[in-house]
């Protein structure tokens, strides 16, 4: 045969041979990892505005007075707020946003894996089309949430900023407002590139985080961990405690196990 033909024949071959294996291989190898999150159409930054996803699954925040005057989910009343009535969030410096609402809202007490994996595959979906992302649940289990996403969202490159508020923004005094803002800011500077809680005035890493308070407006602290950031008359951002980018592709973790064991040590 030709030298080219011989050298093509050895090749495939030898892709044969490998093929085969690797087949015998997979049979005892473990399951494989998540797949890699796929960017379908890359798109092309212009140097314009930020762009933020919010999902808001329910929670305080977007609460309002039923028939009998209890503090109840009122779908739509957030979000028209974002988009109809608070004018700051037009302004140049804020990121441009879009708000999906969860239907029905969900009362964070009753979270479960589930609805862990809902929000984890709701970022994945519009990963490449937003630059950070503000998610709004109740605070009962906001801690557990962020400190699941932050293990499930692996080689995450973008801001997932969880919120929420003591006093719902139904009340002309309330944390709501400052909350959402001060999020949605974090939510665009990239160098916050990992799952954090943003509550009364601090930044927290999502993993070391826990509610403290039911009743004061400071809910949430990292005992184990300084705060990433802290507002007042300025942002005072901590860049020495930042992820370091990371260097593989992102991918999200769907498989949760609910066996589990506590062992406490005295």
């Amino acid at each position: 045969a030709p030298p080219l033909a011989a050298a093509a024949g050895t090749a495939l071959s030898a892709a044969a041979g490998m093929s085969a294996a690797l087949d015998s291989a997979s049979m005892t190898a473990a399951p494989p990892p998540p797949p890699l999150a796929v960017r379908p159409q890359p798109r092309v930054w212009t140097g314009g505005r930020k762009r933020i996803r919010v999902i808001y699954t329910g929670g305080t925040m977007g609460m309002k007075p039923d028939s009998e005057g209890s503090l109840a989910p009122a779908p739509g009343f957030l979000t028209s707020k974002m988009t109809d009535d608070m004018e700051e969030l037009r302004n140049a410096p804020m990121p441009e946003f879009s708000v999906k609402e969860y239907s029905p809202l969900l009362d964070s007490a009753d979270f479960n894996k589930d609805d862990w994996i809902k929000i984890a595959e709701d970022i994945e979906a519009d990963y490449f089309d937003y630059d950070g992302f503000v998610v709004i649940t109740g605070t009962d289990t906001m801690a557990y949430a962020a400190s699941a996403l932050s293990f499930m969202l692996e080689n995450l490159a973008k801001p997932v900023i969880f919120t929420g508020s003591q006093i719902s923004f139904h009340e002309v005094y309330n944390d709501a407002r400052r909350n959402l803002i001060l999020s949605m800011i974090f939510a665009s500077r990239e160098e916050f590139g990992e799952v954090c809680i943003y509550f009364n005035e601090t930044l927290l890493r999502g993993n070391r985080s826990t509610k403290i308070n039911s009743f004061r407006l400071d809910a949430f602290g990292s005992p184990n961990h300084p705060a990433l950031a802290e507002v007042g008359v300025n942002i005072s951002p901590r860049y020495d405690l930042t992820l370091e980018p990371p260097r593989s592709a992102f991918r999200v973790h769907k498989t949760l196990d609910t066996n589990i064991v506590v062992i406490k040590v005295s």
